[in-house]
């Protein structure tokens, strides 16, 4: 419709001119004002309302993608593959990148500086009043769901994925040159008009093709410094094209009434003199003016009005004036989105709840898998002490031992995040996550799975060595050795841990490390998940239990896949 608006009304001005013109000069000169006027008008409605119509058509698209989420659990967002680090202490054990990772589900970020900051929260545990404010601000923001998702059409997707940091740098750090150079003030107005009158002048006495000589020192000038503008321009255009295209996201940020302290402060590093959407929409239109000498009519263009040189200055001087508040921009952004995040997260899962940060253990409360659907999940109650404990895991294959660990390892890294967990109820104090549970050779480094393992149990046993307050997962100790060698060494490395006031949950088969329990007083408790045959099928509830498992499957899930047992082979 406003296409046929702008057509016809291009028409009707342009008739309201013709007919000015035959009624008077001074009117047509006046209509053509007018006409221009208002066309510009209609020009600037049409986009407002095609942005309008854009900005809707994303956010009908969210919906369905979130509605599809919520009803298959099959995530759609960035996997965060790109952060993957076997090397950090848990992020390879518990699913945090890569695909149908907590990364990948919590993911509603917009940038790359979005992605990286939940990617960072994920690895990194919060400080315990930083955690409290996040909880403060996901709580304003949860029932902002027309704010969120307004928000969210502007997501960029994969477009920013490229954003260079290093030559963001090095533009922050590249010399500006043309800006401090007082006479260019002057230069860049007066040159081009003394030279477009010589070359007019001169054409009355000389060939046209002599009187370019005119632009001669425009030319020159634009020579001198053209290596400067071209690093210059690349360092911009390699950067700051990215950090131009956040503008409506800021302007989101900007226009919202937000009352919680910390979404305030975030706000007003956006609000400090001139809006930075403001600044950034400057930006955008310097940045689209830098190729405009990459064609012969440009070229020409550029010669005539020093074109390349007012828009470096241009750059420059916005350069000087924002490049202090560049990071403190990105930064604040990026929070925004974090918070969003996991703002949607805690809207999409109304059942969860915020854990309290506090006491000497690990209390949990109906505590289930993240990454599990709640028709399937199910939830445990258990506390666990987090100083000289450890809480031994026994049962079958399949029974739940490893998906527990992981369990309450998520909520625990969701909780320093200052998210909502997966449980009715968690409090905990802060500690260092730890985990030795996937553990794989490299054969680039010449390590075998065992080896591996060992260096993933030194790094486990010297944290604790070093540091309290941390809770481990080691999901079965020492798998890659004999029977023998795996008991004599479980058994040392549970002692060590426990010497050095150690606390974490191991899972094993061996069930000889239960007798610890008594021989311990009380510094290991043995947990265990059981499994039932029925009609000769296996049957798990994945329900902790305390003491020792009384139930195995292997030989069932042998036979299963076609293996035949025989019970009373003599070897």
């Amino acid at each position: 419709m406003w296409s046929m608006i702008r057509l016809f009304g291009f028409l009707a001005l342009v008739a309201l001119i013709i007919l000015a013109f035959n009624k008077h000069l001074a009117l047509g000169i006046l209509a053509i004002y007018l006409a221009a006027f208002l066309f510009y008008k209609i020009l600037k409605q049409h986009e407002q309302v095609t942005r309008a119509k854009e900005k809707s058509e994303k956010i009908l698209k969210i919906n369905e993608h979130e509605i599809s989420f919520l009803e298959s659990l099959k995530p759609f967002r960035n996997t965060g593959e790109r952060y993957r680090d076997n090397a950090h202490p848990y992020a390879s054990d518990f699913d945090l990148f890569g695909a149908h990772s907590l990364f990948q589900y919590i993911e509603r970020t917009c940038t790359r500086y979005g992605k990286d900051m939940l990617a960072h929260r994920l690895k990194q545990a919060l400080a315990k009043e930083e955690i409290l404010a996040n909880q403060s601000a996901i709580s304003e923001l949860i029932p902002k769901l027309n704010w969120r998702q307004g928000f969210m059409a502007y997501d960029l997707k994969q477009k920013d994925d490229d954003l260079d940091r290093t030559a963001l740098t090095n533009w922050k750090e590249y010399n500006t040159v043309l800006v401090h150079k007082n006479y260019f003030a002057i230069i860049r107005i007066i040159l081009p008009i003394i030279a477009l009158i010589a070359f007019v002048g001169l054409c009355f006495y000389v060939p046209w093709y002599i009187a370019l000589l005119a632009f001669l020192p425009s030319i020159l000038i634009q020579r001198r410094y053209a290596e400067h503008i071209d690093t210059f321009h690349t360092f911009s255009e390699h950067s700051l094209k990215y950090i131009s295209a956040y503008k409506n996201l800021i302007e989101e940020i900007e226009n919202e009434v937000f009352h919680d302290p910390r979404l305030k402060d975030l706000q007003a590093t956006f609000l400090k003199g001139k809006r930075t959407s403001k600044k950034l929409k400057q930006l955008e239109w310097y940045l689209s003016q830098i190729d405009i000498k990459n064609n012969f009519f440009g070229a020409i263009f550029n010669i005539i009005t020093l074109y390349d040189i007012q828009f470096t200055l241009a750059l420059e001087k916005w350069k000087e004036e924002n490049k202090q508040d560049l990071d403190a921009w990105t930064n604040a952004l990026a929070e925004f989105e974090l918070l969003q995040s996991l703002a949607n997260l805690a809207f999409n899962n109304k059942d969860w709840t915020f854990p309290e940060i506090q006491g000497n253990s690990i209390a949990c409360t109906q505590i289930g898998h993240p990454l599990i659907a709640a028709n399937k999940r199910v939830s445990n109650t258990i506390t666990l002490p987090v100083e000289q404990h450890i809480k031994l895991i026994t049962g079958s294959n399949m029974a739940g031992k490893s998906t527990f660990q992981r369990t309450i390892g998520m909520n625990m890294i969701l909780s320093y995040c200052g998210s909502k967990v997966c449980a009715k109820q968690l409090s905990l104090p802060i500690l260092q996550v730890l985990s030795s549970m996937r553990t794989q050779d490299d054969l680039s480094k010449d390590a075998s799975g065992f080896y591996a393992e060992l260096l993933r149990l030194k790094m486990v046993l010297e944290k604790v060595q070093s540091n309290g307050q941390n809770y481990f997962f080691i999901d079965e100790i020492l798998k890659g050795t004999n029977t023998d060698d795996r008991h004599k060494g479980s058994k040392a490395l549970i002692k060590q841990l426990l010497r050095s006031k150690g606390a974490g949950l191991i899972s094993t088969h061996d069930l000889e490390l239960a007798k610890l329990e008594d021989e311990l007083n009380g510094q290991l408790e043995n947990i265990s998940f059981e499994v039932d045959v029925i009609d000769d099928k296996l049957a798990f509830d994945y329900t902790v239990k305390k003491g020792v498992s009384k139930s195995f499957n292997a030989s069932k899930l042998m036979e299963s896949i076609g293996i035949q047992i025989e019970e009373n082979d003599p070897s």
